[in-house]
């Protein structure tokens, strides 16, 4: 039997509270502290209706592979490339150039529907701040467009099975999906389980489920429907007072039901956007209130008699459901421009304006864009696969060449890397990669630290060559350089600072002590101390340390960590086993990223106040241990205020790593 699909209005208003919740959150506004679980109902909303497309086209004989493409290619692809390249001929004007680079292989990645990919790659220390990419937001795409690669393989293969052992497969799959998103692998892996399409699938199953259920529901009533009625066979006098209030009584039922099941359904979801914030656990175990509040919405809507449906079917709610799709790829671009030139929060009028430009944006785009090439029958025809994937060749190709343009004109000079050498245990023959400098020297110093270290590696460079010194690199990012501490906050590259990487290093200074000359700690000290605060918050990836007698979990407890381990482990190298140390203070931590317009600079009160912790330990060390410190006051902060530029020419990379030129202004330092 052939079945159309019948225009859920409701559906629409559904999509209009998830991305309003989305644009409201990203816009800054504190009392939607949660909104970023819109991309969840969307997710639920997706699986919902393609699966009832599909099931649509296969009960009508017309389902057929290339004709599923060719509908989502109609979706997705026209507004899409619009404002891809909207987006690619303004970056130039505001992105700082490595900034820029970045931008142009994630344009590389959105063409390849990969973004989330890109994303969960490229999100670290020295790569500009999340919020300062304008595609980040494609990465939900990347999700959708990934589950779209074998679902419908999965509807063709199951089309011929019973619909209870498709709902039963499908729900194990959900199931395997979501118990690892909850699982302790994924709360140890925060970015992979945000990012990777194997723990966001159970999402998209939901509403697959969702509309299996229904199919088989209405399956199951159209049935019942056609069967014969044995009971008219048999000649009876009907109660009629009974059957009249039966019949007024089951709509009252069934609606009844549904209000529930709305009002349930609308909790799941009001609940988190309000409690929920940045620093929420998620996606885990607390994606599933917005998923679960989407499908019982969705749920109750169905027979049109919810009280929810009203609301969610008005005109205005529904037109901003309709043109959603346009309003989610126009707001982040237009939103991350603006945080590229603006220091701090957003006030309330450039929220509004932002706002107002977006709906404009979007507006046009559904009206111009969208419709037309879901409406139009030439554009229709012309935009099928072929033409499609061109669209998408044309953005890979031309996001490659602007990459390997500012690559060639504008080659990045930072030499920074992580060290790979002592992931196990080391010696002075297997660590040959990780020197630097006169490697036939008999004088060796060891630079040792996290991403600051790696920042200041082309001063150590330049010193080891001018001294004819062999220097051993020793940098890992996120970790300090310090013994027997460890991070438990499990987000980036904690995984990093478990310990036996500080381990491997400790017994190979034991074993090569004789043959250095000299070791220096350079790190982010401040951020041991107080935590990783970007923006005025503090972040998921805490950099909290711990130790064996103490999981902090505030910032109190880790200064304290942090005291104690700095102290021992430059008694255990400085004292025990005799190799000089000295310690360099972090640079000034800036008031934003540096790609930020109308930055302040930091005052030298400001960055001795960053440092008034830190200098209490380094004290107390260079007296009782008699350690060097080295401080770049006097060359970054010559007067009252800081610098951030020599010229026009940047210092820094983000807000506290410096780039090549200012880490070569600290080469004078190094004796």
């Amino acid at each position: 039997m052939s079945h159309s699909m019948r225009y859920r209005e409701d559906i629409d208003g559904l999509r209009a509270i998830a991305v309003l919740s989305v644009i409201l959150y990203h816009l800054g506004f504190s009392f939607i502290s949660g909104g970023f679980i819109g991309v969840d109902i969307f997710f639920v909303i997706s699986g919902f209706l393609i699966t009832q497309s599909i099931q649509n086209d296969l009960n009508s004989s017309i389902f057929t592979i290339r004709r599923f493409y060719i509908k989502r290619i109609r979706r997705i692809i026209p507004v899409l490339f619009v404002t891809t390249i909207a987006t690619m001929l303004v970056a130039p004007f505001i992105l700082p150039i490595e900034a820029l680079k970045e931008f142009a292989l994630s344009v590389t990645s959105v063409s390849l529907f990969g973004s989330n990919i890109f994303f969960w790659q490229h999100i670290d220390y020295f790569s500009v701040s999340a919020e300062l990419k304008p595609l980040l937001h494609t990465w939900s795409l990347g999700i959708e467009e990934q589950f779209y690669i074998f679902f419908p393989l999965f509807m063709i293969w199951t089309s011929t099975w019973r619909s209870k052992r498709v709902f039963m497969v499908t729900a194990i799959f959900t199931l395997l999906s979501f118990a690892l998103c909850a699982s302790p692998f994924g709360a140890s892996h925060i970015q992979a389980n945000f990012f990777l399409p194997i723990t966001r699938f159970w999402e998209l199953f939901m509403g697959v489920l969702l509309a299996l259920f229904l199919s088989r529901k209405t399956s199951s009533s159209e049935s019942e429907a056609s069967a014969p009625n044995k009971a008219r066979l048999k000649p009876s006098v009907p109660n009629l007072k009974n059957s009249s209030e039966s019949e007024a009584l089951a709509p009252n039922r069934t609606r009844l039901k549904d209000n529930i099941l709305a009002l349930l359904g609308l909790g799941f979801i009001i609940a988190p956007l309000l409690l929920l914030d940045y620093n929420s656990i998620f996606p885990g175990i607390n994606a599933l209130y917005p998923v679960v509040g989407s499908a019982l919405i969705i749920y109750s809507g169905h027979r049109g008699e919810s009280f929810l449906v009203s609301i969610l079917s008005n005109s205005i709610v529904r037109y901003i459901g309709l043109i959603s799709f346009s309003l989610y790829l126009w707001h982040w671009p237009i939103i991350a421009f603006a945080k590229n030139m603006v220091v701090g929060e957003f006030s309330f009028g450039l929220q509004i304006s932002i706002l107002l430009l977006t709906f404009t944006l979007s507006a046009l785009s559904y009206r111009f864009v969208e419709k037309p090439f879901r409406q139009k029958r030439e554009l229709k025809e012309f935009l099928k696969i072929r033409n499609g994937f061109t669209a998408l060749l044309i953005l890979g190709i031309g996001s490659l060449l602007m990459f390997l343009t500012l690559k060639i004109y504008y080659p990045n000079t930072q030499e920074h890397k992580d060290t790979n050498c002592f992931k196990t245990e080391a010696t002075m023959d297997s660590i040959k990669e990780c020197t630097f400098g006169d490697r036939e020297s008999n004088r060796t110093f060891i630079l040792y630290g996290d991403s600051h270290a790696s920042a200041l590696y082309p001063a150590f460079k330049a010193f080891a060559k001018d001294k004819k010194m062999k220097g051993i690199f020793i940098s890992l990012s996120g970790c300090a350089p310090l013994f027997d501490i460890r991070r438990d906050d499990g987000v980036g590259n904690a995984s990093n600072c478990t310990g036996e990487y500080a381990k491997n290093i400790e017994n190979f200074l034991e074993h090569n002590a004789k043959d250095i000359d000299h070791l220096y700690l350079v790190a982010r000290w401040t951020m041991y101390e107080r935590g990783y605060i970007l923006n005025g918050r503090l972040q998921k990836a805490t950099h909290f340390l711990s130790d064996d007698t103490t999981k902090s979990t505030t910032a109190k407890q880790s200064a304290k960590v942090l005291k104690k381990a700095l102290i021992s482990t430059v008694h255990k190298i400085n004292d025990e086993l005799k190799i000089p140390v000295t310690i360099l203070k972090n640079a000034p931590t800036l008031h934003g990223d540096i790609s930020k317009r109308g930055l302040k600079n930091v005052t030298r009160e400001e960055y001795l106040s960053q440092l008034k912790y830190t200098d209490g330990i380094f004290k107390g060390l260079a007296e009782s241990d008699g350690v060097s410190v080295l401080s770049p006051i006097d060359i970054l902060c010559p007067t009252e205020e800081c610098m951030m530029y020599d010229g026009n020419e940047p210092l820094y990379r983000d807000d506290n790593h410096l780039n090549h030129k200012g880490a070569m202004m600290l080469r004078p330092l190094l004796k």
